[in-house]
């Protein structure tokens, strides 16, 4: 049984990668690029604090994306964690900016789209057959 109902986990290390490295070069990028006449507004576009808010916040997927892909016997014990884990940082806060909120809300629904119906079903199961899943406190009551 996959636990991913379809897309590609790419787009999340894909994503943190780029903020990323705009935020650990903004400062060296600007300087070479206003070398460069006309090629500075490719960066000046780039809102440097929103960036390294999005490569702050997406740190917290590959984590966990970087635990399950390389762990070599995958199991429910690791992906139902994960996945309200990851639910978790999606939650809205009110100091979020109006961007975070909004990608929240597109990782949330991407999260349900790709995951939701694979570990609910994994989880009851786990649960019937081993008691100790209705031990995680993070989960709905079954």
């Amino acid at each position: 049984m996959a636990l991913k109902a379809g897309g590609n986990t790419r787009f999340w290390t894909s994503l943190h990668n780029r903020t990323l490295a705009i935020k650990r070069s903004y400062k060296t990028l600007s300087e070479l690029l206003s070398e460069r006449l006309g090629k500075l507004p490719l960066l000046t576009a780039v809102d440097e604090e929103l960036n390294a808010v999005i490569a702050d916040f997406t740190a917290q997927f590959t984590k966990i994306f970087d635990v399950l892909q390389f762990n070599c016997k995958p199991t429910v014990n690791y992906a139902v964690p994960s996945y309200y884990k990851m639910m978790s940082f999606c939650e809205e806060s009110d100091d979020n900016h109006v961007e975070i909120k909004q990608l929240k809300l597109k990782l949330k629904k991407g999260l349900n789209n790709k995951f939701y119906s694979s570990i609910t079903a994994v989880y009851w199961l786990g649960a019937f057959l081993d008691p100790c899943f209705k031990m995680f406190n993070f989960l709905p009551i079954i």
